[in-house]
């Protein structure tokens, strides 16, 4: 369903309504009567019009009674008492996800590109109600299609905040028609040259394509139904900055004579519902098609590393002409169309193989009656700051030696306090989304503390710390443990005396002996050893300040010239 209007077409509350009624939208009309009143009092008529035509960007969506209400609010311009006095409890998290937005959005405005998937998945997480970001990409959308209203450096910098945040965060959401659409208005902004370049050869006999396209899903469909094989068969063409993208990872440069090369402009996908029926249907249409076995794959067997997994062939199909095929489970393919939102949902167990609630995925159908609004993804992760606005993506439960680790490992040796949200905190302190996080370190000092092990929460974070201990030869009290029951193992093998004789590395009976790197013992020290590692002797100054305090793995050294 597509609500088709002009341009000059006079978009107003009637027309909405209108549109309501003819496409069947169940929609709380007491309550959209009420939040169109208040935009009727704070809002200019051509703010209004814009608001509308969100509101039916988002009815092409079948989107849900309390979506489409909200997308009619200014949240900014109203207090949570308000939202709680006119409209109903979820309202509420919907304003309160707004303001999560806004704020996030303000303080990352400056994010560079390494930290920019941190920043999607954040903007995510901290919706509240997934509904938030459903609204902001249907108001994104509209601004990209009414471009010439804005300034250029405006509209520019617009669309390449939509490319580099919104598109991706579509293709998790599985607003997939939306990213298309998103993408081909952003890549026009921004390079107009190589666009047009792409579409004057993608669009040329548009018409005669669309015929074909219909013409080979018919033909498709009906040769596997004679063979008893219940499909699903459609076609699409790639978008404008697909094509980009991809001529650009093969040649490395923008080449418009490449698009004459590439053999998916026209691909068509078969939707089967098993394993067996993909291979027994690739069967089928390498039957009925000659195809170029250089160009197929399988990815059933050998699934891409993102975890994509079809069957895909490359036919001379209809006409001769060249057309790229998937033949796919349902499964399969609402994984690969929806990417990790799909497949949280299905780990969580909130849709089976069958379920038809994925729906909402596809076309953001809320009005199935499921509560998708309690979805959330990435609720493991918490997402903080440094002071320099960077965005750091944690473990749930995280604290400041955790944060410290992640931005370096010499800054999370060196640490000596922490500040969070501008107040010195403890080093165990739980970390949350949006906090600010500043490390304080102490230059002298480049060697962790053996305690921050049991209190870090991050197995990278464990494990550069302990790199770090052992290199040092400081031990948390665990490996002390079993390195002495290694030690006292291997003990009746070793006989100690006064004629021991100490090289760099050397095996004494089987047990290996190493100079300490902490303090570099040479011949003129006086000397210790110390059961390492499993169970190795460490040899250390008698006055070693990495020593540890206990004794209980220690004992006297000496070089022969010191006899």
């Amino acid at each position: 369903m597509v609500i088709m209007y002009k341009k000059d077409k006079n978009i107003n509350f009637s027309y909405v309504l209108e549109c309501i009624k003819l496409y069947r939208i169940k929609v709380d009309l007491v309550l959209l009567r009420k939040a169109y009143r208040f935009l009727e009092k704070t809002k200019s008529e051509d703010q209004i019009k814009e608001y509308l035509e969100v509101f039916l960007i988002l009815i092409e969506y079948n989107s849900d009674s309390d979506l489409l209400i909200s997308s009619l609010i200014d949240f900014s311009q109203c207090d949570e008492n308000f939202i709680s006095t006119n409209f109903p409890e979820n309202f509420l998290n919907i304003k309160k996800g707004m303001d999560n937005l806004d704020t996030i959005l303000e303080k990352s405005e400056n994010v560079n590109k390494q930290n920019l998937e941190s920043l999607r998945k954040y903007l995510i997480s901290s919706c509240l109600d997934i509904r938030v970001l459903v609204i902001r990409i249907a108001q994104r959308l509209l601004t990209l299609r009414n471009k010439d209203k804005f300034s250029k450096e405006f509209i520019y910098s617009y669309a390449k905040s939509s490319l580099d945040i919104y598109s991706p965060i579509c293709e998790y959401l599985g607003l997939n028609s939306m990213k298309a659409e998103i993408d081909d208005l952003s890549f026009h902004i921004i390079s107009p040259n190589e666009y047009n370049a792409i579409a004057d050869i993608l669009f040329k006999d548009n018409d005669s394509i669309e015929i074909y396209s219909k013409k080979l899903e018919k033909y498709l469909y009906r040769k596997l139904s004679e063979l008893g094989i219940k499909s699903k068969v459609f076609g699409r063409r790639k978008t404008v900055y697909s094509i980009y993208k991809k001529i650009i990872k093969i040649k490395g440069y923008f080449d418009p004579e490449y698009v004459l090369v590439l053999n998916d402009l026209l691909a068509f996908t078969i939707l089967v519902d098993s394993i067996e029926l993909c291979y027994k249907t690739l069967g089928i249409v390498h039957s009925l098609f000659p195809y170029i076995s250089e160009e197929f794959d399988d990815y059933i067997v050998r699934p891409k590393k993102n975890g994509f997994r079809t069957l895909q062939t490359t036919v001379y199909a209809l006409d001769d002409i060249l057309v790229e095929i998937q033949i796919k489970t349902y499964q399969m393919h609402d994984y690969n169309e929806f990417g990790p939102a799909s497949h949280i949902l299905y780990k969580q167990g909130k849709i089976g193989k069958k379920d038809k609630s994925l729906s909402w995925m596809r076309d953001v159908s809320f009005s199935k009656g499921k509560n998708f609004n309690t979805i959330t993804l990435f609720n493991d992760k918490i997402f903080v700051f440094t002071p320099q606005y960077m965005i750091k993506e944690l473990r749930k439960g995280s604290n400041p030696i955790d944060f410290a680790y992640t931005i370096h490992t010499h800054v999370g040796n060196s640490m000596k306090g922490a500040k969070v949200n501008g107040k010195m905190v403890s080093l165990d302190y739980t970390l949350h989304s949006g906090d600010i996080v500043e490390i304080i370190i102490d230059k002298n000092t480049k060697i962790p503390k053996k305690d921050w092990i049991n209190i870090a929460k991050q197995t990278s974070t464990k494990r550069s710390i302990r790199k770090f201990l052992k290199e040092y030869d400081i031990e948390d009290e665990n490996s002390i443990k079993k390195n002495s029951e290694i030690f006292d193992k291997r003990k009746p093998l070793l006989k100690l005396n006064k004629s021991s004789n100490i090289d760099n590395i050397f095996n004494f009976n089987n047990i290996a002996v190493k100079l300490s790197k902490c303090c570099n013992p040479t011949v003129t020290d006086e000397i210790v050893g110390r059961v390492g590692s499993e169970g190795v002797i460490k040899v250390h100054k008698k006055n070693c300040s990495k020593l540890l305090k206990s004794q209980n793995s220690t004992f006297d050294f000496y070089w022969n010239n010191k006899l």
